[in-house]
């Protein structure tokens, strides 16, 4: 049996980074750091495991001022490990406007990526937010790009 985890955190250096205040707070919370891996730590917790993944890049930047887990960062990741990482959702930061289309536009055709991860609490922002349609609509879309 073949078992994929579809929502798969990197937990490298770039993922800790890019939610900071997130992670300072569980780390305070759980009354323990949240230490990130090397790459090839996390894919051989996968191994270990016998889990195929689907790795998900994350933008908060504009939210929360810290720099994205980028989409290039995590299609390297997948394709430099593609035995167990076997695709990627990208994501974008939607109070981006044109640059996170422009973005979600290269996540999809020239990265590849699986479609798109969105995270409203952390991101600060409502799906129904009429100003984030045009991107939601492109996102709905992917599989045309």
């Amino acid at each position: 049996m073949r078992i994929i985890d579809v929502h798969c955190y990197p937990n490298t250096k770039e993922w800790i980074a890019c939610q900071k205040p997130y992670v300072d707070a569980l780390a305070k919370y759980w009354k323990r750091d949240w230490v990130p891996k090397k790459e090839e730590e996390v894919v051989k917790d996968f191994t270990d495991a016998g889990v195929e993944a689907i790795l998900v890049a994350l933008d908060l930047e504009t939210t929360v001022a810290t720099p994205p887990c980028s989409n290039d960062y995590v299609s390297g990741m997948q394709k430099r490990h593609s035995d167990r990482i076997i695709q990627a959702w990208g994501a974008v930061d939607p109070f981006k406007g044109e640059a996170a289309i422009r973005e979600a536009t290269h996540a999809i055709r020239d990265l590849g990526m699986l479609g798109f991860h969105f995270h409203p609490i952390m991101g600060h922002f409502a799906v129904n937010d009429r100003r984030l349609y045009p991107l939601l609509k492109l996102s709905m879309n992917s599989r045309f790009l």
